[in-house]
């Protein structure tokens, strides 16, 4: 496998004796790591924009799209490796992945429940009730959505085919 990176490695003395130059070994592996982390530094790159991308269009874009537009890619490259972080720091993304239970009020006979933006901050004086907002003494839970959840599965299976192409990069080199 190596003979075939580095042209001259071997240099033979004789019938028995062979002489292997050490330099080239080294050179050969210092061009293929430089070969392959650039390589690997353009997939990744690709991979968290993929992934940023699918994460997006799978949240759902509710009555403002503030927790589609919360979603935030945080790239870290080193010496040592790509590293990608996408989060979302919206309070209802935790809802939407994991999903609530059915409740109702905990101290008061019935529960208020906005309908309207104007209504979201509380009751004010002016409000309609059906309009901006009911009163109900139980609401349905939402469903969990496992956006992550799911991402994460196929993000998996893209990395595990990036490191498949980098292996095969790795071994046809020259």
């Amino acid at each position: 496998m190596i003979i075939r990176w580095v042209k001259g490695l071997f240099k033979t003395k004789g019938p028995f004796s062979i002489t292997i130059d050490a330099r080239k070994v080294v050179n050969g592996f210092k061009k293929a790591e430089k070969h392959a982390n650039k390589f690997l530094k353009k997939k990744v790159d690709k991979l968290a924009d993929n992934t940023l991308r699918r994460l997006k269009s799978a949240t759902p874009k509710g009555h403002t799209g503030n927790t589609r537009d919360a979603w935030v890619i945080d790239r870290r490259h080193s010496d040592l490796g790509f590293n990608f972080e996408i989060r979302n720091e919206s309070i209802i993304m935790k809802f939407l992945e994991f999903g609530t239970k059915a409740h109702g009020p905990k101290t008061k006979k019935l529960l208020y429940v906005p309908i309207s933006k104007s209504a979201q901050g509380g009751y004010k004086k002016g409000l309609k009730w059906g309009t901006d907002y009911v009163m109900t003494k139980k609401v349905r839970g939402i469903k969990a959505h496992g956006i992550i959840k799911a991402e994460n599965i196929v993000a998996q299976r893209e990395i595990k085919k990036i490191l498949d192409q980098t292996r095969t990069k790795l071994i046809n080199f020259r």
